[in-house]
């Protein structure tokens, strides 16, 4: 007995079997994919009914400036939503891919390459996605503001050639 009268444990030393250590790892690295994975995909679908049922999306992506711009301005609480929970979307590929790696016990060169065409789509879906965070807001109170519409135009057609291109070619990975 302690001073304190209570009984006093002895703490023994166990030693952990590598191979039973290493399942329980890939368990708990299989758990953390799947609720990446898991989440990815609630977070899409709800992600498809916002912006769908407020823009029309993915169809509007073709819209011109002159329908796009001011469709932004009256769904922007909408819009901002539906695609800053797709850019999680976007983002959710690098720790799922990880977790996988883990899970399945990819090291090495094939494991750092998944991983590396994980960050590399990841980061290109999210320049894709991100014009329509930060960019195109800007241009649409441009435009229903009255301002130079060619330029506006102009503009909106260069950003989505460009950031719309980068995150469909390589959404695909």
């Amino acid at each position: 007995m302690t001073s304190n009268n209570r009984p006093r444990v002895a703490l023994a030393s166990v030693e952990q079997d590598p191979q039973t250590e290493g399942r329980r790892v890939q368990r708990t690295a299989g758990r953390i994919a799947g609720f990446f994975l898991i989440t990815q995909f609630v977070l899409m679908w709800v992600t498809f009914f916002v912006l769908s049922s407020s823009i029309n999306w993915p169809a509007s992506l073709d819209d011109p400036a002159s329908i796009a711009l001011p469709r932004l301005i009256d769904h922007y609480g909408a819009v901002m939503t539906g695609y800053s929970l797709y850019l999680l979307v976007a983002l959710l590929l690098v720790p799922a891919t990880a977790a996988l790696n883990r899970r399945f016990s990819l090291t090495g060169a094939l494991g750092q390459t998944a991983l590396a065409l994980a960050i590399i789509s990841a980061l290109a879906k999210a320049i894709g996605i991100t014009r329509w965070l930060f960019a195109m807001p800007v241009l649409a109170q441009a435009y229903v503001s009255g301002a130079n519409r060619a330029t506006i135009e102009l503009l909106f057609m260069t950003l989505n050639g460009y950031a719309g291109g980068i995150g469909e070619i390589w959404e695909s990975l």
